[in-house]
């Protein structure tokens, strides 16, 4: 449920700025004014004194700009920056929650920095008695902070009290705010979280933006920890953003020794970063009042630690200009833009913190990590999207295509738009897509990975790396297919190597979320990366394969010549079945009985061998196949990471698919027509 309310554009304008507003107090019950104050006598270090006034009735929808439906595994608990000025000498200094003009204010301050949020988390907003812009004039950002801890601080204490006990469900939540919202963020963070251990250990980040976080905050305040990069978690994250012409300027929401991070490269210190780095700027239009989404960004940033700010050499158009308050924030401050000028680096920031704290709190099920990093409804993200000719889907994801090497240069992750990662996949899907291609429509997205090095030297926990941003592509892609391409046919998973852990994550939860999709899988061949037996134990609606035709399945297996040790590809309890004879015992099948390879040259030149030039026998004690070709090379990784063989000394991962190449295309055949004699 959304709560709007109609938008006067100047009104709204001038509040997507700041610190705000007041009027006449609400009332309601006084349990909790009674029960805090409890609390707080029996605190020591309580610097904001007790609670001012009767608290509003958060059970009232009303009170609530926002109530939202729960279809994240986060919220965002927001603040809203200041939404009411009134200049009148008669106007109140701290207006009432039900005041229309500042209801009216909100509309705009929520679009302007509470719609981020809206991407990964569920996000609340409350209404709260609100501090009036002229209230300001004259103070210094400690008398302005003092002055949020009346009824403003009341307000949020109990909208927060409500929103824990009949909202939150135990769910880990973000806490955000902008101006006048991060000045009562950083109360909530500073005071109530101290006093709510319970809930602060759930905390994945307070966006505390647009006000001053203080060295002497955290002295004072050992709980806070302040974030050290782009990922961490439990953290409070703070900069104001000026103009180098703001030096030495007051400004209400930068204090002494403010702490700030760089919203682009998310570093505390003075490391420039280049307006290349932004994401998307999103800025109102003064003219239209409409939002401009500016990709990639406009805005360079990097860290004054002396001032404790973010400079940025941004247009000056885009300085905060409040007529009547001129001083507030200094002649060069980009205090309107703190959220705009890095819109999309922020909420990219917002689903890295949450997948971060999600995977370490093993949360497996996740649909996604909430962000977006690729446009699946662009048809050149994809390496194929086929004309509809079969009953049958493939999706494929290509293996480890992003070919670096040098660990201390090449970036950890390649984007999906890297032209040499784009290049190998492409190569790839022709080699191996028609296994599939004959029986079935093959999608293939294109999505980003995770460097060589990254996965070498993960070792064996190569899904924590994985977890990051190709999890992100693959089930943004997923949920795209499923949405707008599939149209309920029945599909196959397939993949290798790399493609293959993504599928081993892809069933272990996207489908374990999905279970309407999963019921149409034919079979998932996750072949050249482990299936486990520990993966199964761990999720019973999984089923490896037993033989040549059952359904709804996983197929893999590792192929490697005899003796093989110290595969990274190699879990412990993997599973493998026969690509020949379709066994998981420890029969073998002879190259005679082998359809068929297709054997790829280091030049690219293809052979096809019929039959095949490779027999296979299951290991069973290790879960591996085994393949006693002498005439083809071990898969051999040495001259590309300083003579480290991350498969063992005798795999045959290159070729997994094309020893085997004509018998996969028949299994393919033959499992899908099972599939359709039992649907």
């Amino acid at each position: 449920m959304k709560k709007m309310w109609f938008n006067r554009f100047g009104a709204v304008f001038l509040a997507a700025a700041l610190i705000l507003t007041t009027q006449s107090p609400g009332y309601a019950s006084v349990a909790f004014a009674t029960n805090i104050t409890a609390v707080q006598s029996q605190t020591e270090g309580y610097e904001f004194g007790e609670l001012v006034g009767t608290p509003s009735d958060y059970s009232n929808p009303d009170n609530w700009y926002q109530i939202p439906d729960i279809t994240k595994k986060v919220d965002t608990f927001y603040i809203y920056p200041t939404s009411y000025i009134d200049l009148d000498k008669d106007a109140p200094l701290i207006c009432g929650i039900d005041n229309p003009d500042m209801r009216e204010g909100v509309v705009g301050s929520y679009q302007a920095s509470g719609e981020i949020f809206e991407e990964s988390t569920n996000v609340f907003a409350p209404y709260y008695r609100h501090t009036n812009l002229k209230a300001a004039i004259g103070m210094t950002t400690s008398e302005y902070l003092k002055f949020q801890t009346q009824e403003q601080r009341t307000d949020i204490y109990a909208a927060l009290d409500y929103y824990f006990e009949h909202y939150n469900n135990g769910r880990p939540f973000i806490l955000a705010g902008h101006s006048q919202g991060s000045a009562m963020t950083k109360i909530v963070v500073m005071e109530y979280m101290r006093m709510h251990p319970e809930y602060y250990s759930r905390m994945i980040a307070a966006y505390v933006v647009g006000f001053a976080v203080t060295k002497d905050d955290l002295d004072k305040h050992p709980h806070l920890k302040f974030a050290e990069g782009e990922s961490d978690y439990g953290v409070v994250l703070s900069w104001n953003t000026e103009g180098t012409a703001n030096s030495g300027a007051q400004n209400i929401v930068v204090d002494n020794n403010s702490v700030s991070i760089n919203p682009l490269n998310w570093k505390r210190d003075a490391t420039y970063a280049p307006a290349t780095l932004n994401l998307g700027s999103r800025m109102r239009d003064s003219s239209t009042h409409e939002y401009v989404i500016t990709q990639p960004g406009y805005a360079d940033a990097y860290v004054n630690t002396d001032r404790g700010v973010v400079l940025t050499n941004s247009t000056k158009d885009h300085y905060i200009h409040v007529r009547g308050f001129d001083d507030l924030f200094g002649p060069a401050s980009y205090h309107n833009g703190d959220y705009g000028l890095y819109y999309y680096n922020i909420r990219d920031n917002i689903a890295k913190r949450i997948g971060a704290y999600l995977l370490d709190h093993n949360d497996y099920k996740i649909k996604s990590t909430g962000k977006k990093l690729t446009d699946y409804s662009r048809e050149s993200n994809w390496i194929n999207i086929p004309k509809i000719k079969k009953d049958v889907d493939t999706f494929y994801l290509y293996p480890t295509s992003y070919l670096t090497y040098d660990k201390s240069s090449a970036p950890k992750y390649s984007g999906s738009r890297n032209k040499d990662m784009r290049k190998n996949a492409a190569e790839n899907f022709a080699e191996y897509s028609p296994a599939f291609s004959d029986y079935t429509n093959v999608f293939a997205p294109y999505y980003s990975q995770a460097s060589i090095p990254a996965l070498a030297n993960a070792k064996n926990n190569g899904y924590n790396v994985l977890s990051k941003d190709p999890r992100t592509d693959v089930y943004t892609a997923l949920d795209y297919y499923f949405k707008h391409y599939n149209q309920g046919r029945p599909f196959i998973l397939a993949g290798h190597s790399q493609g293959s852990m993504m599928i081993r994550m892809i069933l272990r939860d996207y489908m374990q979320e999905h279970p309407d999709y999963y019921k149409r899988m034919v079979a998932a061949y996750a072949i050249g990366y482990s299936i486990t037996q520990d993966d199964l134990d761990a999720h019973p609606y999984l089923r490896f394969a037993e033989g040549a035709s059952d359904t709804g399945v996983i197929v893999s297996w590792n192929t490697e010549g005899k003796g093989n040790k110290d595969s990274q590809l190699v879990l412990k309890n993997a599973i493998s079945i026969n690509p020949i004879n379709w066994r998981r015992d420890e029969v073998k099948a002879s190259a005679s009985e082998n359809m068929g390879s297709v054997i790829t040259s280091d030049s690219g030149k293809t052979s096809v061998k019929k039959p095949g030039v490779a027999d296979a026998r299951v290991d069973t004690a290790r879960g591996v196949v085994i393949c006693s070709n002498k005439k083809y090379p071990y898969s051999d990784t040495s001259a590309l990471l300083n003579g480290k063989q991350v498969f063992g000394k005798k795999s045959f991962h290159r070729y997994d698919y094309g020893f085997y190449f004509y018998n996969i295309k028949d299994n393919v055949k033959t499992r899908i027509e099972a599939w359709k004699a039992k649907n």
